[in-house]
């Protein structure tokens, strides 16, 4: 409990850091909210006054104060394109983003552990060298060119799948092969590396010479020691597709976090970049934090 309370702990300076940084960023972006909102035949007066109920007039610091007291209560005020509650956008959003970063991680997972179990297995034979091929060609390729060739094959080419939309659960199978197959190749370099630590200790000689099987061996001994670097990728990659998945979200048109965010950008809609980002944020860090948990909890020689 010490340790998990100190991860959480932790991550209040940072997501103090991460609301100074972009509220800072979005004031630097050119462009003016309240003539976006107003729309192009607004007179100046109904500008000024659009500014003025935004709080856009008054000083920066009186701005942050502002929002970092709304934030503080849950509130993260109202959307300026769409005029609804950026809370009540973020909740629509945010099941979509998170249904395809849990999926896309237990794709991750089952495939990335499986290779690299194989290419650990067949250290320096012709199998080791297909799967390490195949990882460095997921992690290299870009998402974006990814989405979009299994677009054309699958969506275009074969006609098989959807191309876009969230509709029904077949519209997420491109975008979390997306995501799987890249995650995939990071989780696989990491087992087989910590695969390879793990087979050459003493202890699994000592049980090879008892007459362990060697498939026992392999997958409750061997496997287990090497969870600690395996869970610490993957709870990484729950964080970095929540932030990431921008791009996807937007070949696919997926209605998510990432693709509202964008949207919020263009219409330099301040309070809705800001909830989207902290909440991203915030997601992360926690997850890192019940990463660091989890990794203890696995490992008691990192509670110190």
């Amino acid at each position: 409990m010490r340790h998990a309370a100190a991860a959480v702990l932790r991550t209040v300076p940072t997501l103090l850091g991460v609301s100074v940084l972009v509220f800072l960023i979005m004031h630097a972006i050119p462009g003016d909210p309240a003539a976006i909102a107003a729309g192009l035949d607004a007179s100046p007066e109904t500008v000024a006054a659009i500014r003025e109920s935004l709080g856009l007039n008054r000083p920066l610091h009186e701005q942050f104060g502002a929002f970092l007291s709304r934030t503080l209560r849950g509130d993260f005020g109202v959307s300026i394109r769409t005029g609804r509650p950026v809370i009540e956008e973020v909740a629509a959003r945010m099941p979509y983003t998170l249904l395809l970063s849990v999926a896309s991680v237990v794709l991750a997972a089952l495939v990335g552990v499986t290779a690299g179990v194989v290419a650990a297995v067949r250290h320096q034979r012709w199998l080791d060298h297909v799967v390490m091929t195949l990882t460095l060609v997921a992690v290299s390729t870009p998402s974006y060119w990814l989405a979009l060739m299994l677009m054309l094959v699958m969506a275009v080419w074969l006609g098989w799948l959807p191309a876009i939309g969230a509709a029904t659960p077949r519209h997420f199978v491109l975008p979390v092969l997306t995501l799987g197959l890249q995650s995939a190749g990071e989780v696989a370099r990491m087992t087989r590396a910590t695969l390879l630590d793990v087979l050459g200790d003493e202890f699994l000689r000592a049980a090879r010479a008892r007459g362990v099987s060697s498939r026992r061996m392999l997958w409750r001994h061997a496997l287990g020691n090497a969870a600690v670097p395996i869970a610490t990728v993957l709870g990484l990659r729950i964080g970095g597709l929540l932030a990431g998945t921008v791009l996807v979200e937007s070949v696919f048109a997926i209605p998510g976090l990432g693709r509202m965010m964008v949207d919020a950008v263009v219409a330099r809609d301040f309070p809705m970049i800001q909830g989207g980002v902290l909440v991203v944020a915030t997601s992360y860090v926690l997850i890192n934090a019940a990463t660091d948990v989890l990794a203890a909890r696995l490992d008691p020689r990192l509670r110190t």
